[in-house]
């Protein structure tokens, strides 16, 4: 099932009319149309505040490979400066990543994690001791 399809059942079964779930979300009404029919797809932040309206989880609205993709791309879009990475949203997004992997990806990616403290370049500045 696509992301638009799953968007408008779950505003059908929130009883919703598309004009109603654009207004709760602050956009145009043709924006939710062209998302139920997979003309656009929303980004990450306009799918959680689209399931936040909806009382549904954003993850429950694409597939899991859509999701880690959405991810990915909403990552790299704050890193890029496209958005101030608040770290509320990046812990979010790598939570949401993580929770599609299983247990044996699960390990991997916190393998990785670790693996990138030990790079300089990624390391925070430590303050100065005395």
């Amino acid at each position: 099932m696509s992301i638009g399809q799953r968007i408008r059942d779950a505003r059908k079964k929130a009883g919703l009319t598309q004009e109603q779930l654009a207004i709760a979300c602050n956009v145009a009404t043709i924006t939710i149309r062209q998302y139920e029919t997979n003309k656009r797809e929303p980004r990450y932040e306009q799918l959680k505040s689209i399931a936040r309206v909806l009382k549904v989880d954003w993850a429950d609205l694409v597939d899991g490979d859509d999701a880690a993709e959405m991810v990915k791309r909403h990552m790299l879009d704050m890193l890029n400066g496209k958005k101030e990475p608040a770290h509320e949203q990046l812990s979010q997004a790598l939570l949401a990543a993580f929770s599609q992997l299983n247990d044996e990806g699960q390990g991997k990616a916190v393998e990785r994690v670790e693996e990138l403290t030990e790079i300089p370049k990624y390391q925070k500045e430590k303050p100065p001791q005395d």
